[in-house]
C-alpha cells in the first residue's frame, strides 16, 4: 500500500525526515515539498527490496527491521531505532543489494532528482554558490522553469503508442516478426520511414524491400524496435511556436549528430547494439522538449534566448531522466542519459567500452551543443579520460582519423535520421 507522505502513520511521522541525511539539510519550506511527493509504503515480514529497482529513489526505512544482504553474504541488520537508519538503505556503508524486511517495516521513497534540485536552489540560496550561475537563479523565466521542474508541473511528452505496442510485442516470446510489422503497419508515416531505412545505405541487403513484412525481417525485432523509438522520438520534437520550433530544430539536429557518432563508435565495439546506442543520443537532449513547451505556453514574462538557454543547460539532464523514467525505459538507459555530465568520469581502462563511454566521446566529439552556454568548459576529446578508454581499446586512437575514417558512415546514419 503507498501513500503520500501527508498520509505517513503515526509511528512514522512526516517530521522524521528532518533526521534523514541529507534531508536534514533542507529548509523547512523544503523538507515541505519532499514530503509532498515522497511516496511511503507499508511492508509485511519477509519482504524483500532490490537495489536495482530502486535507483530513482532514496529509501529510508521509517519503522522496523531489515536484513542486509549482498550476493547472497549477509551484511546484517538495519534498525528503525539505531542512527544507521538516517541514511538511505542502498547508500549507506555496507551498501547492500537487497534487503528483507524482518518485522512489519514503513519505508518512504524520496526522488533523487527533486532531492538534489532542492539541495542545490537552497545551498546556491545560501552561499551563492551552485551548480547554477548567480544570475541563472535571479532569471524570472529560469526560476519558473525550475520551480515548475520541482513542484512536477511540467508537461511531460508520451510516447506515441505505436512504439509502447512495438516494445512489448518484442518482448512477448509468443509474438514475432509479423505480429510486429502488423503494428508498424498501423502507423502509414513509419512504415514509410521504416521501409525508407531498410533500404538505405546502413541497412540495404542484396534486393530492395517494398513490405514492412520484408524490412522488420532484414532489421530483426530489436534493430525494428530501436529505429521505431528512434522516428517517433523525431516527431516530438516540434511546436506550434514558431521561435521554440527553431529551437527544438536546432536541439534536434545537435542530438541526431549525437546520434549518429554513438551508432559509429557502437558499431566499432563488437558486445555494443549500434542500434540502441544511436537511440541513446538521440534522447539524451529530450528534456528539452517539456522545458520549451512550458516556455511556450508561459505567461509571466518575457522569453527570450538568454534565458532559454539558462534552462537548457542546467536542466535537460534531470528532466530528460523523468521523460524517460515515464516512458519505462530501461534504468540504464535512462541513469546514462541523465547523469553522463555530471558523473565522475573515474573507469578502469581495462574493462570494455560501456554505452556510458560511447555517449561521452560523442559528446566530446560532436561539433554543436545544445545551447552556447553548453559549450563554455567542454574539453578536448583527447583531454578527456574516455578517450584512454577507446586507445587502449584500439578502437580510437586519434579524433581526427576516426571521424575522417567514419565520415561517410556518420552522414548516413544522419541522412537516415533526419530522413
Amino acid at each position: 500500500m503507498s501513500a503520500t507522505a501527508q498520509n505517513i502513520p503515526e509511528q512514522s511521522p512526516a517530521s522524521k525526515l528532518e533526521s534523514l541525511v541529507p534531508l536534514k539539510d533542507l529548509s523547512t519550506v523544503g523538507l515541505r515539498q519532499i514530503a509532498d511527493s515522497a511516496k511511503v509504503e507499508k511492508l509485511s515480514a519477509g519482504a524483500t527490496l532490490v537495489a536495482a529497482d530502486e535507483h530513482r529513489s532514496l529509501v529510508y526505512l521509517l519503522a522496523g527491521k531489515m536484513h542486509l544482504a549482498r550476493n547472497g553474504e549477509s551484511l546484517g541488520e538495519l534498525d528503525s531505532n539505531k542512527p544507521l537508519a538516517a541514511f538511505p538503505i542502498f547508500e549507506n556503508k555496507s551498501k547492500p543489494l537487497s534487503v528483507t524486511t524482518l518485522s512489519s517495516c514503513i519505508v518512504i521513497r524520496v526522488e533523487k532528482n527533486q532531492l538534489k534540485v532542492l539541495l542545490e536552489k537552497e545551498q546556491s540560496e545560501a552561499t551563492a554558490v551552485s551548480e547554477f550561475e548567480t544570475d541563472d537563479l535571479s532569471d524570472e523565466l529560469f526560476s519558473r522553469v525550475y520551480q515548475a521542474y520541482v513542484d512536477r508541473k511540467l508537461r511531460l511528452p508520451s510516447l506515441p503508442d505505436v512504439a509502447l505496442k512495438i516494445r512489448e510485442t518484442v518482448k512477448d516470446p509468443d509474438l514475432g516478426i509479423a505480429d510486429i510489422a502488423r503494428i508498424v503497419q498501423s502507423d502509414p508515416p513509419l512504415t514509410a520511414r521504416l521501409i525508407q531505412v531498410a533500404n538505405s545505405p546502413v541497412y540495404k541487403g542484396i534486393s530492395p524491400v517494398s513490405s514492412v513484412l520484408a524490412a522488420v525481417n532484414r532489421l530483426g525485432p530489436t534493430t525494428t524496435q530501436n529505429l521505431a523509438f528512434v522516428m517517433v522520438v523525431s516527431d516530438l520534437f516540434n511546436s506550434q511556436t514558431p521561435y521554440i520550433r527553431a529551437k527544438l530544430t536546432h536541439i534536434y539536429k545537435v542530438s541526431s549528430e549525437l546520434a549518429a557518432l554513438c551508432f559509429v563508435i557502437a558499431s566499432e565495439c563488437e558486445h555494443l547494439d549500434r542500434e540502441r546506442a544511436m537511440l541513446l543520443g538521440l534522447i539524451s537532449n529530450i528534456g528539452a522538449v517539456p522545458i520549451l513547451a512550458f516556455a511556450a505556453d508561459d505567461e509571466g514574462g518575457e522569453m527570450d534566448e538568454s534565458s532559454l538557454d539558462k534552462a537548457i543547460t542546467n536542466l535537460c539532464s534531470i528532466v530528460t531522466g523523468l521523460v524517460l523514467s515515464q516512458w519505462g525505459f530501461d534504468p540504464e538507459i535512462a541513469q546514462i542519459s541523465e547523469y553522463c555530465d555530471a558523473t565522475p568520469y573515474v573507469r578502469d581502462v581495462n574493462k570494455d567500452i560501456s554505452y556510458s563511454d560511447v555517449l561521452m566521446a560523442a559528446k566530446l566529439m560532436c561539433n554543436s551543443e545544445i545551447s552556447d552556454r553548453g559549450s563554455a568548459e567542454k574539453p578536448a576529446f583527447n583531454e578527456h579520460p574516455v578517450s584512454k578508454q577507446f586507445e587502449a581499446a584500439e578502437i580510437i586512437e586519434s579524433e581526427a582519423e576516426f571521424l575522417a575514417k567514419m565520415a561517410e558512415e556518420i552522414a548516413a546514419t544522419q541522412a537516415l535520421l533526419n530522413g
